[in-house]
């Protein structure tokens, strides 16, 4: 009999480094991935093989000694990688052929997804694309003249709209497989979160969540002026996928650059500046994920606007 491992897709930029470097591979907390983390293996198989001879029973053997050892661990294995949602900011959207995948492999597996309110979504977005060395303006991020058909902005806004996968993940698996949490619910109450995951995956910890501390978030985004200097700076840099190799020493040359840069701002210079950034997201957003959201709370049973959600009156 196949196990059922837990699937975690992210989505980007909802803690998915943190959880996958202390919790997910912790047998403490009844979890292991037995595999690297982010699991590259998971992207080889549910997105990027040739979709002409995928084979699910040997995707399966490829993943069988993990869950093995999982199960003699008495642990439940993990596959987690954030960018199974896809990746809005290289604007790839293989979300439903991944879902797909995994339920021609995995057709018993639980689903955990984490989303997060859009426009602290859009602006994270947009930070990690400047910290990856790209130049758009945050206007060219978002937008691009209605004459351009067959393109989209830097930012794929569409993949926002989380109803889509959460329902199309619900049609696969059944509701009782798919748990959707609140990245903001999981900042406030962190010990819930955990034990909430837990219970969901029937992962048996011994380890105490409640006196966890989640201490310094991983791969953060620069603030205001900062986040202009870099942008400015990475004209002068290599950008793109780096690939196994590593960033060029231009691009860690910039980034050490902007650190020390960044250490002698003034936080409170950046206020008007994130202030500026968040009031444009406002505008060019407007009430785009209103209808979403509630078609979000509808199937999830989450009270989004207690979040910040837009869900209108």
């Amino acid at each position: 009999m196949k196990s059922t491992p837990l699937f975690h897709l992210g989505y980007p930029k909802t803690a998915s480094t943190w959880l996958q470097k202390n919790i997910f591979n912790d047998p403490k907390f009844g979890f292991s991935s037995p595999w690297e983390m982010p699991n590259a293996k998971s992207i080889e198989h549910f997105v990027l093989s040739n979709p002409y001879v995928f084979d699910p029973e040997q995707v399966y053997r490829d993943f069988q000694a993990g869950i093995e050892q999982a199960i003699a661990s008495d642990t439940v294995p993990v596959i987690s990688h954030e960018i199974l949602v896809g990746d809005p900011l290289q604007k790839w959207d293989w979300s439903c052929q991944a879902a797909n995948r995994i339920y021609q492999v995995f057709p018993q597996s639980r689903i955990l997804i984490l989303i997060r309110e859009q426009r602290a979504m859009v602006l994270s977005l947009y930070r990690q694309h400047i910290k990856k060395g790209e130049r758009m303006t945050l206007k060219r991020f978002l937008s691009l003249p209605a004459a351009w058909p067959g393109f989209r902005p830097g930012c794929q806004l569409e993949m926002l709209n989380y109803h889509h996968l959460i329902a199309y993940y619900q049609d696969l698996f059944g509701r009782d497989r798919i748990l959707v949490w609140p990245f903001e619910q999981f900042k406030q109450d962190l010990a819930t979160s955990l034990q909430t995951f837990q219970t969901f995956a029937h992962a048996k910890g011994e380890r105490e969540v409640n006196k966890i501390q989640r201490g310094n978030a991983r791969n953060v985004g620069y603030l205001g002026w900062t986040l202009v200097f870099r942008r400015y700076l990475n004209f002068f840099c290599e950008t793109g996928f780096f690939g196994p190799g590593g960033p060029p020493k231009s691009w860690q040359f910039a980034s050490t650059v902007t650190k020390g840069v960044d250490r002698i701002i003034p936080h409170a210079w950046h206020q008007p500046k994130e202030r500026q950034m968040k009031q444009y997201i406002d505008a060019v957003l407007g009430d785009r994920y209103q209808e979403s959201n509630r078609h979000t709370m509808a199937l999830t049973g989450l009270d989004l606007a207690a979040f910040g959600y837009n869900v209108g009156a």
